[in-house]
């Protein structure tokens, strides 16, 4: 942001401006087979579905409906037509579905719009444990997590559709969802709205203890001790597998085994506690909380709310750069001296700024450290 600035006042640079809307291009053809779907619902007034696939080149591809409306649009748009003419809605392709679409246009971060010359025409997908899918969650958890880390870095015109997803298998356990190859972490609903079925769901699948499940997430950064859920599927009392949008389908206990079924308390169970791993020092979320209460309230704000013991606090758990960190921005908040006259000297904005900047790094960099590591193999990380 302060590169972009200072960029901008030396002189109008057209790829520092940017532009209004994503530039979406002419891409061939392209062979979808269908994820899931997202229904979307934004503070901003906005709502709709978004729907993921993976095109034959390996890479993810989204189709979304998003327009002015709230929860009741999200649902309907699930069922809008995939762009070109083709008879399968953006729900169908996204519940193992597949298509074919010729001449799409496609943004460069790999958001299919709906150009005039495009057609489509369905095909044959595929499930999640069949293959192209099925590559999607042989990658282990840890290198997901980094790779999810370092898209949440970029640019947000810069990321790729899909690039934060997490593709997990596990086992619902009392303590959280066991992830093969990772920690145990809870499953959190994106969005809590009683018109989404997400917390339901959620609490259905808390209970089905021993369950085998393979599961698409998103990391939640307030939350690092859970994942966001998104969609599942697991085995189901006829042998056949269920899957489920878990923001649009409402599940029942006949959609899970009879034995995963058996052990759901009739009344709902208090809430799990939280999962062991992976967890984050308290003191970091005080830093991120005053990184982000100085750009809220500014100088003065920071100054008269600052927590002294704070740098005492990060140092004592080993973070001793956040503490110098935490020490800079305090101390250059409230820097006001005075001359030999005793008139109040003004403020040193570059010193603050420059405090801020490294504290807010030093924040989202030792996070995203420390969550890679908490979901990095057991004994990755010893000397042997």
């Amino acid at each position: 942001m302060l590169t972009v600035a200072d960029g901008l006042g030396r002189a109008p640079d057209p790829v520092l401006i940017g532009t209004a809307r994503r530039a979406y291009v002419a891409n061939g053809s392209l062979r979808l087979r269908g994820l899931f779907t997202e229904p979307v619902v934004t503070a901003s007034g906005y709502a709709g579905a978004v729907t993921y696939a993976l095109a034959q080149d390996g890479r993810l591809r989204s189709l979304s409906d998003v327009a002015p409306g709230n929860a009741d649009r999200a649902r309907q748009a699930a069922g809008s037509a995939v762009p070109g003419g083709s008879a399968l809605t953006l729900r169908e392709l996204g519940d193992h579905g597949g298509a074919i679409l010729t001449d799409p246009t496609v943004s460069p971060d790999g958001r299919i719009g709906g150009g005039g010359a495009v057609r489509s025409v369905q095909a044959s997908g595929a499930r999640w444990h069949e293959e192209p899918l099925d590559t999607l969650w042989r990658r282990s958890p840890a290198d997901q997590v980094a790779a999810a880390l370092r898209w949440s870095a970029e640019p947000a015109e810069e990321r790729e559709a899909g690039g934060d997803l997490l593709f997990l298998t596990g086992t619902i356990t009392g303590g959280g969802f066991a992830v093969d190859g990772g920690p145990t972490v809870r499953l959190l609903a994106p969005d809590e709205r009683p018109e989404l079925p997400y917390v339901e769901n959620l609490r259905l699948m808390a209970g089905a203890h021993g369950l085998s499940v393979r599961l698409i997430a998103r990391l939640a950064a307030d939350r690092p001790s859970g994942v966001r859920t998104l969609a599942a599927t697991w085995q189901g009392a006829d042998g056949d597998p269920i899957r489920a949008d878990l923001g649009l389908r409402r599940l029942n206990r006949t959609h899970l085994p009879r034995a995963a079924r058996a052990v759901i308390p009739s009344t709902p169970a208090p809430a799990p506690a939280p999962a062991p791993a992976p967890a984050l020092p308290t003191e970091l979320g005080l830093l991120r909380r005053a990184v982000d209460r100085a750009v809220a309230g500014g100088r003065a704000v920071t100054a008269a709310v600052a927590d002294g013991e704070l740098p005492r606090r990060l140092a004592t758990v080993g973070l001793t750069t956040g503490a110098a960190c935490a020490r800079a921005l305090m101390d250059t908040a409230s820097d006001r001296r005075h001359d030999a006259l005793g008139r109040l000297r003004p403020a040193d904005p570059e010193a603050y700024a420059h405090a801020w900047l490294a504290s807010s790094t030093y924040a989202s960099a030792a996070t995203a450290s420390l969550l890679t590591a908490a979901w990095a193999p057991e004994g990755a990380h010893d000397p042997a």
